[in-house]
């Protein structure tokens, strides 16, 4: 969900649309179970709006503490490469921790990573 939406912010910056051009390309891009949200009764009719409750349905912010539960007992798979384990690490670190934290979520990567690997 955070990729998406900011794979399309850089492109509606780039395009420099205004908040209403946004709303609409948003609206007519959305598919499947992320259409749904369409025919939300009282649904949002502001970018902003829409974003609030795309991240609410979708996003990782309301499940973080379900990615931190798999990042603790996350283990290198038989035959899973260092750079597969890595990536997944960083992603499950991202879904985790969805604010930004800094040093905190480096340390907390390298911790994962680091056990994930050795166990």
């Amino acid at each position: 969900m955070e990729a998406y939406l900011a794979r399309f912010q850089d492109y509606t910056t780039y395009l420099n649309w205004d908040e209403r051009d946004q709303f609409y390309s948003l609206s007519v891009n959305l598919h499947d179970a992320a259409g749904q949200i369409l025919w939300v009764p009282d649904r949002p009719d502001t970018f902003e709006g829409m974003v609030e409750l795309l991240r609410n349905r979708f996003g990782s912010v309301e499940q973080a503490e379900r990615f931190r539960a798999e990042l603790r007992v996350r283990r290198r798979k038989s035959g899973e490469t260092l750079q597969t384990l890595y990536q997944d690490v960083l992603r499950l670190v991202s879904s985790a921790y969805p604010e930004p934290t800094g040093e905190l979520s480096k340390i907390v990567g390298r911790d994962s990573f680091l056990e994930s690997a050795l166990t």
